[in-house]
């Protein structure tokens, strides 16, 4: 076989056939056809085929025993070894491989994360244009030690996880600004009635228990995905405030459970919670010295009867 484009090495296995195979296989890993695949270029492709096997770890020890020279780059030739070494004659399975040929072009793009003085904090990154903002944050925690937040900016403008990079306004040779915040900690509550709310080192919260009571919080399960900063309890309810400054509650409704009167109050700008377990109530405090209170409807009347006085100017809640 014809050696070209960088593949040199291939056609030395004892099966051309075979050699062929996995030069095929090694082409579909090298997005941009530069003769090499990089960490990003395989976990881009393998992540793709199955997301919840090849996490950001597995892809790495993976590109470790791949990268024989450890230069941070697959050759063609060691690639192959690793394939025959293994007793492979392919990296993919058929149905992988016609699925990845479906898929349209997985560009990579560089970024360069700077903090807010404008200083390189990690190399470039390398990370597919099309790619959720949340797999760029994850990149640059794990660049950073692994035990760190980060809030991405590009133009002033705060990047939400979900959108993708190109929507976002990056493009390769771009800038990204990495705002840090302390990591989560992790905590695990029951309330009075048996409802368990945990929260995990990666911002997100599960539920288990009475569900009634709080451990069924399927209605709002895609905002405890992420993102979540504290959890607070009352006897029958949970709430969370994440890092945009929201606030999100389940559970028993008229025990906290609820936030619908007060929903619009609530969507931003809550910068601590406070619970009163035993009159089952919250309280949250904003960035502009308001107070906003749901929960029983005793303690709810009480808080409308001074209402005025607590929608500016509070400096704590205790």
């Amino acid at each position: 076989m014809a050696a070209s484009g960088g593949y040199e090495g291939l056609a030395a296995s004892p099966d051309a056939s075979v050699s062929e195979q996995v030069l095929r296989d090694f082409h579909l890993l090298d997005h941009n056809k530069d003769g090499l695949v990089s960490q990003e270029e395989l976990r881009a492709t393998l992540q793709v085929l199955d997301a919840s096997t090849w996490t950001n770890i597995a892809v790495r020890q993976l590109f470790d025993e791949l990268d024989l020279r450890k230069a941070g780059q697959i050759q063609p030739k060691e690639f192959a070894d690793w394939c025959f070494k293994n007793g492979n004659d392919s990296f993919f399975t058929d149905e992988q491989r016609v699925f990845l040929q479906r898929q349209p072009s997985l560009q990579l793009i560089s970024i360069q994360v700077v903090d807010l003085n404008g200083d390189d904090m990690l190399d470039k990154l390398e990370v597919v244009a099309n790619e959720r903002v949340a797999v760029l944050k994850n990149m640059i925690v794990d660049g950073l030690g692994g035990n760190v937040r980060v809030d991405l900016v590009v133009r002033d403008q705060c990047l939400s996880p979900n959108a993708s990079l190109q929507d976002s306004g990056l493009v390769s040779d771009g800038k990204v600004t990495a705002i840090l915040k302390a990591p989560v900690v992790p905590e695990v509550l029951t309330n009075g009635d048996g409802g368990v709310a945990e929260l995990r080192s990666d911002g997100s919260v599960v539920t288990s228990g009475s569900a009634m009571f709080g451990g069924d919080s399927s209605s709002v399960e895609d905002q405890l995905k992420a993102g979540v900063q504290s959890i607070y309890k009352t006897k029958s309810a949970f709430a969370a405030l994440k890092d945009d400054g929201s606030v999100v509650a389940w559970g028993i409704r008229v025990h906290g459970g609820s936030t619908d009167k007060v929903k619009d109050q609530l969507m931003s700008g809550v910068v601590s919670v406070h619970s009163a377990y035993e009159s089952s109530s919250f309280a949250a405090l904003k960035k502009d010295g308001s107070v906003v209170v749901w929960g029983s409807q005793g303690v709810c009347q009480s808080y409308e009867s001074v209402k005025g006085d607590l929608e500016s100017d509070v400096q704590s809640i205790v």
